[in-house]
């Protein structure tokens, strides 16, 4: 393929300038092979596969001047104090951007200090400056199966990503339990947070699922075992306070598409509901309607994403 089309392929098929000299070479040489212009470069090389095709085209629509980033380097980091708990994250195997973290303390007589700590790159963002301008042209990452199209640079994600075996910054939410599971009134702090492990749920959760690791008396089969088992007693407890307990409901299921390196496709299936699922999912709920509420007492508006619709908080 000359490199000319080459050059423009992209465009030539997702976008095309039909007054280009290279779309109309292009069209005339599939046109003489009785092909179209998605097979003329698939045969020559253009097109290696069809997720390839399909995320050329995504791309061309969405991020016309490429995905990449400007040089941007970080500022100067905020100095934060340092918490004085130790933090867990539970993410996917692929997750490569941990954005959210628990720290459970024991206060002793049955009391447990609950953190909920958030990724914050925002503490770094100026107003006005180059970052926040990608990122409101951005809004999110883009995930897609086999890769995603990430918001923040390489450099942002490495500084803020709540990576295990460094204090990392966070917004943090602290909450108060009690042996009956009443919480207490929340305290929230900008810091450093120190990270000590990434449990990644296809290692924990044949260990830690609705028929085995629940028993705070049993085996204890990774990090932060027991952690987890109290957590989702807590959990358990919020979803009765909110008339969301539902222990007889039918099984449902979430499915989710892999895409490996040879373009292999598979699709995995894991139950919803299930005490990973259940005690985080809690935990965001719990933060993010107490935020909620102290915003709506300052009358400050605010959006929120979930997972059904945009909403104003």
């Amino acid at each position: 393929m000359p490199s000319e089309i080459a050059a423009d392929l992209r465009t030539i098929l997702h976008a095309p300038d039909k007054q280009s000299l290279t779309y109309k070479a292009f069209t005339k040489a599939a046109d003489a092979l009785k092909t179209s212009a998605y097979e003329l470069a698939k045969k020559t090389g253009g097109i290696t596969s069809i997720p390839q095709y399909l995320q050329d085209g995504f791309e061309i629509k969405y991020f016309p001047k490429g995905t990449g980033f400007p040089d941007l380097s970080l500022p100067e980091m905020p100095d934060l104090p340092k918490a004085d708990v130790t933090a867990f994250s539970i993410d996917d195997e692929s997750t490569t951007e941990v954005d959210d973290a628990l720290s459970l303390t024991d206060l002793g007589n049955g009391t447990k200090r609950v953190g909920i700590h958030i990724a914050a790159p925002s503490l770094a963002v100026r107003q006005g400056g180059g970052m926040e301008q990608i990122i409101m042209q951005r809004l999110s990452t883009v995930y897609f199966p086999g890769g995603k199209i990430t918001m923040l640079p390489e450099n942002w994600i490495t500084a803020f990503s709540l990576d295990a075996g460094a204090y990392r910054p966070a917004v943090s939410i602290y909450f108060d339990v009690d042996g009956e599971f009443n919480v207490g009134e929340p305290t929230c702090k900008i810091e450093a947070v120190n990270i000590a492990a990434n449990l990644r749920i296809q290692a924990i959760e044949p260990h830690f699922n609705a028929e085995t690791g629940l028993d705070q008396a049993g085996e204890m089969m990774f990090a932060h075992h027991q952690d987890l088992i109290w957590f989702y007693q807590f959990a358990t407890a919020l979803q009765k306070a909110r008339g969301k307990y539902e222990p007889d409901r039918a099984p449902q299921y979430d499915y989710s598409i892999e895409l490996d390196e040879e373009g292999n496709v598979s699709v995995v299936r894991r139950e919803r509901g299930s005490p990973i699922d259940t005690l985080v999912s809690e935990m965001m709920i719990l933060a993010n309607s107490t935020w909620a509420q102290m915003l709506d007492e300052t009358g400050c508006p605010a959006f929120s994403a979930s997972n059904r619709q945009a909403k104003c908080a």
